[in-house]
């Protein structure tokens, strides 16, 4: 799969990213599976050290010669960079997991034509749809002696449906195969939507859906735990390890070793061990993540690392994982507030302040622990940080809500509501 005799007559210090990719996709609506395709491609990613100066090439033709070549020639062009000091080092213990589901890649294409046969003889419009099975292969190697390999298989499904003047887009991914109850939910999600009112401002306890926590807390924690953010002193967690962030309420952890998670996996885009990780315990910063660059500066462990063939290794966020909490039923516990289920422009927040105003796409008033209506034109507004401090209660069950992210309901108190 990877040969690396010719670089070493190269070069001394290097790194191969190979990755291999089987997609096999279904695009659909109502009437009909209108495109299927299957595509196999592979590549390479190097990057090579050399005179203190990076360089870095990709192909997709698997012509790893001449990529090694061109990453030698973009590293004579480049500036010097004195604080690279070496590749991933391996680490000193790899904790092997299963990162594929056997059940999954039995799935074949005659299942997911039933899969989606049984969709579309649901009683809603589908103005998109989207079913992606993807099966890849994984491997590393560098000039410091690491040499891991992985395997993975996930599905995905992106909705589009519509009902009278209301549309809502939905999706999922998951090491199982996707179950049509979580598309009965998204049709009953969108059918609740009907008779929209529009309510006045107050400031009140807001409930929100684990979709919308998720998309809350990727921005917040993908900006402010980034070892990058910590090092240049950009976020908003600097000089708080040990300190209080969010309520006593909250636990949250990253879990790249948790079996049948989407991001499930022994070792990082560098080729470094992951671990499990404590990031929030009971509302206390706990850690941040790091690449191996930013770990060597900072003197932490990597481990925390993406990436394609195309692109240098980022830091991310594996699983993330919410403690639940003991509440049921957390609709009874609002006086006068909202179910949010959806929001507009999450893009827009500010990461670090964690000051923001975004529209209510989906979501409900609530009153005496009732809901009342659907929300028309509606907005929330505040400061993330101050919200997850004003944590009410906890959930008591996880739903995985795509992108890595398993969470509870979460409901939050003196929100901001703006309405008519």
């Amino acid at each position: 799969m990877i040969e690396d005799a010719y670089i070493k007559k190269k070069v001394k210090d290097y790194e191969i990213y190979y990755s291999e990719l089987n997609k096999e996709q279904y695009d659909f609506t109502n009437k009909d599976i209108n495109f299927i395709s299957n595509n196999e491609n592979s590549g390479f990613g190097v990057r090579i050290l050399k005179n203190k100066r990076i360089g870095f090439a990709s192909t997709n033709t698997n012509n790893l010669k001449k990529c090694i070549d061109k990453a030698i020639e973009i590293c004579s062009l480049n500036n010097e960079n004195n604080n690279f000091k070496n590749f991933a080092l391996p680490s000193e213990k790899y904790t092997n997991v299963n990162s594929f589901n056997k059940t999954l890649i039995d799935f074949d294409g005659e299942d997911i034509k039933d899969f989606i046969s049984e969709i579309r003889k649901e009683n809603v419009n589908i103005t998109e749809a989207i079913y992606l099975k993807t099966e890849g292969v994984v491997k590393i190697i560098n000039s410091n002696g690491i040499d891991k390999e992985s395997k993975f298989c996930t599905n995905s499904l992106s909705l589009e449906i519509k009902e009278d003047n209301n549309s809502i887009y939905f999706g999922i991914d998951d090491v199982f195969p996707i179950n049509i109850d979580i598309v009965k939910e998204w049709i009953e999600r969108l059918k609740n939507q009907k008779d929209k009112k529009k309510i006045k401002n107050f400031q009140g306890d807001v409930l929100f859906s684990e979709e919308t926590l998720a998309s809350l807390l990727d921005n917040i924690l993908s900006y402010n735990l980034s070892g990058e953010n910590i090092f240049y002193n950009r976020s908003g967690f600097c000089n708080k390890i040990n300190k209080k962030v969010f309520s006593e309420k909250i636990t949250i952890i990253d879990e790249p070793l948790t079996l049948n998670r989407v991001n499930t996996r022994s070792f990082d885009a560098e080729g470094v061990a992951c671990k499990n990780l404590s990031l929030i315990e009971n509302g206390i910063l706990k850690n941040y993540l790091f690449d191996s660059y930013y770990g060597n500066l900072m003197n932490k462990n990597g481990g925390n690392t993406f990436r394609g063939i195309f692109s240098l290794p980022f830091i991310s966020l594996s699983n993330i994982t919410m403690k639940k909490g003991n509440k049921n039923d957390l609709v009874r516990e609002i006086d006068r507030g909202l179910i949010v289920n959806g929001l507009m422009g999450v893009h827009t927040m500010d990461a670090v302040s964690g000051n923001f105003s975004l529209a209510v796409s989906e979501g409900f008033f609530v009153k005496n622990g009732a809901i009342e209506c659907a929300l028309k034109d509606c907005m929330i507004a505040g400061n993330f940080f101050e919200m997850m401090n004003n944590v009410l209660n906890v959930g008591n069950s996880l739903k995985n809500v795509s992108s890595g992210f398993y969470l509870p309901k979460v409901l939050c108190s003196n929100v901001n509501v703006i309405g008519n």
